[in-house]
């Protein structure tokens, strides 16, 4: 489809024997194609340049383009290796859609240049089993592997998997690294779609029954429950039920874990999140889901309801009556109680009668027993279900009433104990404690018991261990696990133990530790009933807020930075919960260091509702606190509003965080809350109270020794000067600021520095210097992974084409930067790029394209930008005389003029060129007694009424 099908160089060239093979595509292009091919095509052209430059670096030979990739090979296993990992680093921070890569090692037959044979084929399956980001390698390429993995760079095994045509299972693994992303759905096989589904690592045992059931309830029902206690098996059924119903669900099949989340205002974020639906100023994440859902069949699994139950009922409730294809899988104790819902009891394994007890092919046809039987050989290779022990499995299976957590619990102490003793045990204790019965209660009590059990046989150190661990909201590291927990003994070596036994789960794909639910609930309330908790919570909280602290630091500092930004997104659920112990607990300098720590991350990663609501609880709190604390948490409050648009609770934020700042003499911190105070005036189209704020905060970083802020301000002022018409000062301070980023040696600083340069090389016509200038932040923003600075670069790279003559590229660039905005949540940029596709759609004459792209930009600007609300209706104007409405165009030419003249915005030339044919064009085409009266109308306008005077009051809708 994309026309790359070609081969390179002399094709005798290419190597022989036991090569390496690497395939590269692109995830769902077919739908892409069909969304926008003009995108496509040059997306592609982008990607197969990167792709080709790192396979000859790195030695190996690309031998055809593959219509959406490429296919290479390697004489060498270690150089494919580095070459994949090179052209992932390369291509994910470019903002092009995302690669999947491919590596198999085998012979093949060349012939013509080309290659054929299995190896080829499995190479191809194994692509297609991969998600866009994600780089697979078959356990051959390892084996044919001599040196060790480039710096950074590890192997995740993924398991075997069947593949399309492939008659056995492939062993595949994912290269990782610190700068790509970790973590992915599980592989598309031949019969898997889209989820995010958790790979089965230890077998689903049974439950063929329960899965008919629930299936049937499914396909006559949208939303279904599965209810039972405690480890009763409801979310490994759920994710086996999701699993069988993938087919059925073309837009996906998505697990939402609710267990972390402590706040059910948080639901209908985490579902959006999962879904991958950024967050919208002045739209609530339901209103977005609705959005994306209303048209899709997506099937939705809610796990661990219980604890949320109202706020679940109610966002699932709403969702269900909004979007009609929607279905929905819940998990929960207890039924939701929303119209319609169909709910399932989740029964115990079955278990062996006593009858059964003396047969051993009886004992071992129940479920139950083959739970026990391969968690136990998990525990203890050596075990084997025989005619010697199953009797004394079937009793122990029977005392815990088939409940999958208890047999796998009981099952763990394999090894420990045999399995007489371990029978004999259960028994006696359950008996102890009244357990036993087949009553619906007495299963609850049983479950609790044999935790008590389990717990009683711990040593001293991992019963304090596990208590501690569940502190912890949605996972944990080694490093947290050392910092938080206290033991008279070693800490790792003691989770080691309790990761041995089953009650901590190891997480392969992010070297993190958890409890299962049922376990960290009874440890909790053992650990409230050990006076401990508080002690903990405290050291929990102290933990996360130096962290947060750290990774705030860290956050300026480019690929480090985003490691960073990974690094809090993982353990979010833990400062969540630390925030919410300390705002409890009257905990207020702690509350204070975790909320000023966090709001550059919740900024940087859309969470702005969810941090605006954490600091103005934490700031409300603070009876006497620090002040250079409170000033840092007003300084985020100030920064999240104002991305938000309210710029009224911005500008107050702001204000008290600078008073604060001034009176400690902190001109550094002072600098940071002068220049975002900036912004809100410049957004209200206050062009020169604007310059005059950012003036004062370069003043106050250059005292402070900031260079790095100082550079940004420069970069910043830049752009405002040429808006005030000041072109001389315009280039002069952005020249001062590449100096500036030299002396920092910051890369963000020189990149930022780079695009100033750029716009105003632009808007002179300058179109070498303007490239030059791309050019060196392509590379530099790629490199470190800045995706604003990207978004822009693409954004100006458009406006480079337009200037040049190549429609076509500039609307592909212009789309590209769109799209980049949107996902980031930056508002001025959507505005600013739908202006120039507007601009671009001028140019190729089609007007009512340019119309409604010039309305989407007005309307939002009016909201979040009004310097761009002038230039919009410029385009308007403009459109309106290209469409033979020559007094419309007059009156919204003149009424832009005046709201200009009113900012203090000066057009650039080109604008002005543009207005002035404009206006050549009405005088042309309007009676000259009419041209002063339109005229006239026009400049007494404001900018809301010239828009309605075209098309109505501006709609609140957005894009």
């Amino acid at each position: 489809m994309s026309g790359l099908d070609h081969r390179d160089g002399p094709q005798e060239s290419l190597p022989e024997g036991n090569l390496t093979f690497l395939f590269t595509d692109v995830e769902g292009s077919t739908a892409r194609w069909e969304r926008d091919p003009a995108l496509m095509r040059d997306s592609l052209a982008r990607l197969e340049e990167a792709s080709r430059s790192q396979v000859t670096a790195d030695g190996g030979w690309v031998v055809k383009g593959t219509g959406d990739g490429i296919l290479a090979v390697f004489a060498s296993a270690d150089a494919a290796v580095a070459a994949a990992l090179r052209i992932q680093l390369a291509v994910q921070p470019s903002g092009l859609p995302p690669l999947r890569i491919a590596l198999h090692t085998g012979e093949a037959e060349q012939r013509g240049g080309d290659y054929y044979g299995p190896a080829l084929n499995r190479c191809h399956r194994v692509l297609e089993a991969g998600h866009g980001g994600q780089v697979l390698l078959t356990a051959a390429v390892v084996e044919a592997s001599r040196g060790p993995l480039p710096g950074g760079a590890e192997l995740l095994d993924l398991g075997r998997h069947r593949l399309r045509a492939i008659p056995e299972a492939v062993e595949i693994l994912q290269l990782t690294h610190p700068g790509l992303r970790v973590e992915f759905p599980r592989l598309i096989t031949e019969d898997e779609g889209a989820n995010n589904l958790p790979a089965d690592l230890t077998g689903f045992i049974g439950r063929t029954a329960e899965l008919e059931e629930a299936a049937a309830l499914m396909a006559g029902s949208r939303l279904v429950t599965l209810i039972g206690g405690g480890g009763s098996g409801k979310s490994r059924l759920a994710v086996k039920l999701a699993e069988g119903q993938i087919e059925n669900f073309v837009d996906g099949v998505w697990l939402v874990e609710l267990a972390p989340l402590t706040d059910g205002t948080l639901i209908s974020k985490q579902m959006a999140q999962v879904l991958g639906i950024p967050e919208e100023p002045g739209t609530s994440w339901l209103n977005s889901m609705e959005g994306r859902l209303r048209q899709q069949q997506v099937l939705l699994v809610l796990d661990n309801c219980e604890h949320l139950l109202g706020a679940a009922a109610e966002t699932t409730d709403q969702l269900l009556r909004r979007c009609p294809n929607l279905k929905v899988l819940a998990t929960s104790r207890h039924k939701l109680g929303v119209p319609g819902e169909a709910s399932f009891v989740v029964p115990p394994m079955s278990v062996p009668s006593v009858e059964d007890l003396p047969l051993p092919s009886a004992v071992a046809s129940h479920d139950s027993v083959k739970l026990f039987e391969q968690r136990a050989a998990e525990a203890d290779p050596t075990f084997r279900l025989d005619e010697s022990n199953s009797s004394a499995v079937g009793e122990i299976c029977r005392a815990v009433d088939g409940i999958p957590l208890a047999v796998e619990l009981a099952a763990g102490k394999v090894g420990t104990l045999s399995i007489w003793e371990l029978a004999e045990r259960l028994q006696k204790h359950l008996l102890d404690l009244g357990g036993g019965s087949r009553t619906g209660p007495a299963r609850h009590r049983t479950m609790q018991a044999t935790l008590d059990w389990s717990n009683e046989l711990l040593a001293d150190d991992e019963r304090s261990l596990l208590f501690q661990l569940s502190i912890f909201s949605g996972g944990f590291d080694a490093r947290a696990c050392e910092e938080v927990c206290r033991l008279e003994g070693t800490v790792l070596e003691t989770l080691g133990a309790l990761t041995d036994k089953s009650l901590v789960l190891r997480l392969p794909a992010t070297s993190r530790f958890r409890l299962l639910e049922p376990v960290r609930l009874y440890a909790a309330d053992k650990l409230v009933q050990s006076s401990g908790h508080q002690d903990v919570a405290a050291r929990h909280a102290a933990h996360f807020a130096a962290f947060v602290e750290a990774g705030a630091a860290g956050l300026p500092a480019g690929g480090q930075g985003l490691v960073w930004l990974d690094l809090m997104e993982a353990d979010h659920d833990n400062i969540r919960a630390a925030l919410k112990w300390t705002l409890e607990n009257e905990e207020e300098v702690l509350a204070l260091r975790l909320a000023s720590g966090s709001w550059e991350f919740w900024r940087l990663r859309g969470h702005l509702a969810e941090g605006r609501q954490w600091l103005d609880r934490v700031i409300g709190a603070a009876s006497d606190p620090p002040a250079e604390l409170l000033a840092s948490a007003l300084l985020g409050a100030g920064a999240l509003a104002g991305n938000q648009g309210d710029d009224a609770a911005a500008e107050s934020s702001l204000q008290r965080a600078l008073d604060t700042y001034r009176k400690l003499g902190q001109d550094v911190e002072a600098a940071a809350a002068t220049r975002r105070l900036a912004a809100v005036p410049h957004r209200r189209g206050d062009l020169r109270q604007a310059a005059e704020r950012f003036e004062e905060a370069r003043d106050l970083a250059q005292k402070g020794g900031d260079l790095v802020q100082m550079g940004q301000i420069q970069a910043s002022l830049s752009l405002l000067y040429e808006d005030l018409g000041h072109p001389e000062a315009a280039m002069e301070t952005a020249r001062a600021a590449l100096d500036t980023a030299r002396r920092a040696d910051d890369p963000y600083v020189w990149a930022d520095a780079l695009l100033s340069v750029a716009e105003l090389s632009l808007n002179r016509a300058d179109l070498d210097q303007a490239r030059q200038a791309l050019e060196q932040v392509d590379l530099l923003a790629g490199r470190e992974g800045f995706q604003d600075v990207i978004a822009w670069a693409r954004g100006y790279g458009g406006k480079l084409a337009l200037a040049a003559g190549d429609t076509g590229r500039a609307v592909l660039s212009f789309e590209q930067a769109l799209a980049a905005f949107q996902a980031q949540g930056q508002p001025v940029g959507i505005v600013w790029a739908l202006r120039h596709l507007a601009r671009a759609a001028l140019v190729s004459d089609d007007l009512e394209r340019a119309a409604n792209l010039y309305r989407s930009a007005f309307e939002q600007a009016m909201v979040h930008v009004l310097p761009e609300a002038p230039l919009a209706l410029l385009g308007m104007a403009e459109t309106a005389v290209a469409r033979g409405e020559a007094e419309t165009g007059l009156v919204l030419l003149s009424a832009s003029a005046a709201a200009a003249e009113r900012m203090g915005l000066v057009l650039h030339p080109d604008e002005k060129d543009a207005a002035v044919k404009a206006e050549n064009m009405i005088r042309w085409a309007v009676d000259s007694g009419r041209v002063d009266e339109l005229a006239e109308q026009g400049r007494g306008m404001s900018l809301a009424e010239a828009a309605a005077y075209t098309f109505g009051p501006p709609s609140s809708s957005s894009l």
